[in-house]
This record gives C-alpha cells, sequence and structure tokens, in this order.
C-alpha cells in the first residue's frame, strides 16, 4: 500500500507562503482575580488544562509574569488531552514567555500559532509552564486561589500534583473560522516509539485561505509524504494502521522530520488553500518508520470543506 501512495504524481496542492501571526479572540479567561503568584525558581512546573470554548485555531495565551531579568524566559509547551504531562511527553507546541523587569507583574502575550493546533469546544488542552526538569531563576507568574466552579473547571497541577484550589491567570486566544470545515477523523497508527503521530491544520478553510499543516510526534530525520484524496473511508492496511483518504487525487507532498528521535520529528507545511467555488477533501501522512512491521506509521485524517 506504501507503494502504491509513493507511486502517485506528485503536484502541488498548496503555494507556499509565509503566515503571519494572530492574536484572535479571547476563548477562555481565567484572569477576574489574581491573588497568588508561583516562585518559578523553587517550581520545574505548573499544568493548567484548558478547555476549548470554540472552533478555530489555537493562536496564543496571555500570562502575567514577574520577571528579574528581560532575558530570563519561562518555558512553555502545549498538550492535548489532560494532564499531567512528564518532561518525557512529546508536546504539540514549546516556547518561552519573557517579560520586561518591572515592579508590577506584565501581561505577555505568547504566539503559539505555530503549533498549528486546530480546536473544537470539545477538547482540552494542557499548558505547561516550566520544563517538569529544573526550576527556571528570575520568573514568578500570577494566579488565582480560593476560586470554586463554576469560575473556571479544568484542572491545575504543581509539579505533578493535582491543586483543587489554584489556577493560573490566563487567557486562551482562538482565530475562529466564520466558514468552512477543518475537522480530524479517524485515528494514526505508531511509529518505533509507540508513539501515534498527529496531522492538524492550522488557519481556515476559505477560499486563497493561508494554512498551515503540521505533522508532530513522528520519527526524526526520517521521510513522509501528505496524500490527498476526495472521500472518506477506512481500510486496515497493516498492523494497526488503516488508510482514511480516498479516492486518491494525483496529490501528494514529500516532507522531511526535524531532527530527533522516534516520536520526536516534525514537520510543518504552510500553504494556500485552492480557489475552488466549494467542495472538499481529505489527508493524511504516512511516516517512513524502518523499525516497525509495515515500515511506515500513519496520522489521524482532516477533512477540509472549503467555505
Amino acid at each position: 500500500m506504501l507503494a502504491r501512495l509513493l507511486a502517485l504524481p506528485c503536484a502541488a496542492l498548496f503555494a507556499v507562503a509565509p503566515l503571519a501571526a494572530q492574536i484572535g479572540v479571547v476563548d477562555q479567561d481565567n484572569t477576574s482575580h489574581d491573588n497568588v503568584s508561583w516562585n518559578m525558581a523553587v517550581l520545574d512546573d505548573l499544568q493548567q488544562e484548558v478547555a476549548v470554548g470554540q472552533t478555530g485555531q489555537l493562536v496564543g495565551f496571555t500570562l502575567k509574569l514577574w520577571s528579574q531579568s528581560a532575558s530570563v524566559g519561562l518555558p512553555l509547551a502545549l498538550f492535548r488531552g489532560n494532564g499531567p504531562h512528564p518532561a518525557t511527553a512529546v508536546p504539540l507546541w514549546t516556547g518561552m514567555a519573557f517579560a520586561a523587569p518591572s515592579a508590577s507583574a506584565t501581561e505577555v502575550y505568547v504566539d503559539c500559532s505555530s503549533a498549528a493546533l486546530l480546536v473544537t469546544p470539545s477538547d482540552v488542552l494542557t499548558l505547561r509552564c516550566g520544563d517538569a526538569i529544573a526550576p527556571t531563576p528570575g520568573i514568578s507568574l500570577t494566579g488565582n486561589y480560593g476560586l470554586n466552579a463554576p469560575f473556571y473547571t479544568p484542572f491545575f497541577y504543581e509539579q505533578g500534583r493535582f491543586e483543587f484550589l489554584f489556577r493560573i491567570w490566563f487567557r486562551s486566544h482562538v482565530l475562529a473560522c466564520s466558514s468552512g470545515i477543518l475537522a480530524r477523523y479517524g485515528a494514526g497508527c505508531p511509529g518505533t516509539s509507540g508513539v501515534v503521530p498527529e496531522l492538524a491544520i492550522g488557519g481556515c478553510a476559505v477560499r486563497n485561505g493561508p494554512v498551515s499543516v503540521q505533522i508532530t510526534k513522528g520519527l526524526g530525520y526520517s521521510a513522509g509524504i501528505l496524500v490527498f484524496g476526495t472521500g472518506q473511508i477506512n481500510v486496515p492496511i497493516g498492523g494497526a494502521c488503516e488508510l482514511w483518504v480516498n479516492p486518491f487525487l494525483p496529490v501528494q507532498v514529500a516532507f522531511a522530520m526535524t531532527p530527533g528521535g522516534p516520536g520526536t520529528g516534525s514537520a510543518t507545511l504552510p500553504g494556500v488553500l485552492p480557489n475552488l467555488p466549494s467542495g472538499s477533501f481529505t489527508l493524511q501522512a504516512f511516516i517512513y518508520e524502518p523499525g516497525t512491521a509495515t515500515r511506515f506509521s500513519t496520522t489521524n485524517a482532516v477533512l477540509v470543506s472549503i467555505g
């Protein structure tokens, strides 16, 4: 099956184009109170679960930090699903939050649009502040204490321990889509490390609209292909792998995973959706995995219905 996919003629569905960072609109807001702070010099991580409120692309977070030096940054990571997530977990995105030295806490917007993270109201994400390995001297993070549901219900963890009354002060920002559909479906199959790669599309499904296709949790240094179809299917293709895209379009896009070990490689493909009058297509990624019985791993699929 993989040989058939590799034999497809190569074409370009996406025209390469840079993506500009966007703040989007506030999706979840946990900033009504601000009565506690954490000295990150003595904590290796805090983790806040975030319930998604609308469909679109998660593009950023606003946090409130105290900083002793403008050169000191707080490591951040985003994960899909409930926490806590250990230091060994593969994140959807990593970045840093920097605040200028000040006599008071400063609001800091953190752009995570590079994660190309499509979200829906059924999703739960976890924001990890700190790397879960070592403390970050010179930074304090603010939050809330003593606030019960329904003020903000998702859970909070301090160094892996659940803390019922604490919450991080934050706003999440989502670029909402007014038309078109970007919907994840199906499940991928694991690679060498047992980690299942993921496929996500950031942006909105509109004609000539900028998008970013991101493949994560694959085998580092490996190669892969992104295949396209006009429909959805569910056909076993060996091991725990399933084909979710059919019939095929005469389109494939080759990509290379970033350096790293099994389950840590990623690839990002920016582009522009075609100017189609209407209609939809599907896509799924295959990654070369010489250490598995099938010699490849697969991602979930995504349905793109252009509005």
